[in-house]
């Protein structure tokens, strides 16, 4: 099973996690999980494209930008996330500040486990030339 897909799997079980509980759910299906075409345009555009930024974000600045490559997206992604859902209604969010932190928590560990898989598969960092003291 490619890493891409095992990223796409570990979203749909964040979702279905949080649609027990009524953290979120999306309203357009009657099942726990999105459709899958949520699950796809996520892979493509924040497991691609966001982690080829963060993965040479890292390989240039050192492991402190994978701690404020996560940081900005468990900020970015509740505040994508809710004006989204103010704007289309695609996904509806439970009251209080409770599905909130849990969206942060689960776009902190989607774009860490993305790019981590995208780091392990891009080799070691000092060896790029864009790295912190590589030779020019």
């Amino acid at each position: 099973m490619s890493t891409e897909l095992q990223l796409l799997l570990v979203l749909a079980v964040v979702d279905a996690l949080a649609y027990g509980p009524g953290l979120w759910r999306y309203p357009i299906v009657d099942t726990p999980i999105g459709p899958p075409a949520f699950y796809v345009a996520s892979g493509l555009g924040y497991g691609g494209g966001a982690g080829l930024v963060g993965w040479r974000l890292v390989r240039r600045f050192g492991p402190r930008a994978f701690g404020w490559f996560v940081a900005f997206f468990m900020g970015y992604g509740p505040l994508r996330d809710y004006v989204g859902a103010a704007s289309s209604g695609l996904i509806v969010f439970g009251p209080g500040p409770v599905p909130a932190i849990a969206d942060s928590l689960a776009w902190g560990a989607g774009t860490a486990l993305g790019l981590g898989i995208v780091l392990g598969i891009g080799g070691p960092a000092g060896a790029d030339r864009l790295a912190r003291g590589a030779a020019a």
